[in-house]
């Protein structure tokens, strides 16, 4: 069932153990944190480990809510859940390049031991990369 908070879709697709959040039109800042905070309640109901944020349609987020997601989103969930968690973020080619130049994929890339996030201009690869992360930690 995909769910609409804000401008921010979110859908548990427990086939692939996968949370899809998909922001549907350009957001301000109230409604960007609204949504990660619904997103995580949805998380935490589904006990989802696995992300897929669409930012393609969100348009450019403010330093301030960038910050907020490193800072303060991304240790939250850390606090709540105490298990890896894997964000995956689909950008437009332009958003890939002002990650990869202002924030810098290493610093995302390597988080922290229970944070890791990728930035992906396919979908497919984000999901690969998402599958492939279930399959590696896997318990036997």
């Amino acid at each position: 069932m995909v769910e609409t908070t804000g401008n921010l879709a979110i859908n548990f697709r427990s086939d692939l153990n996968i949370l899809f959040c998909r922001f549907v039109q350009p957001t301000s800042s109230t409604l960007l944190r609204s949504g990660y905070e619904h997103a995580l309640k949805t998380a935490l109901e589904n006990h989802a480990q696995f992300w897929l944020f669409d930012l393609r349609r969100r348009g450019p987020a403010l330093a301030e809510d960038e910050k907020w997601i490193m800072e303060y989103f991304f240790p939250r969930v850390e606090s709540l859940t105490h298990v890896h968690q894997y964000f995956a973020y689909l950008v437009t080619p332009s958003h890939y390049v002002h990650v990869r130049d202002v924030i810098g994929f290493d610093k995302l890339a390597h988080y922290s031991p229970l944070t890791d996030v990728r930035i992906f201009d396919s979908e497919e690869k984000a999901i690969n990369w998402l599958v492939q992360n279930q399959t590696a930690n896997a318990k036997p």
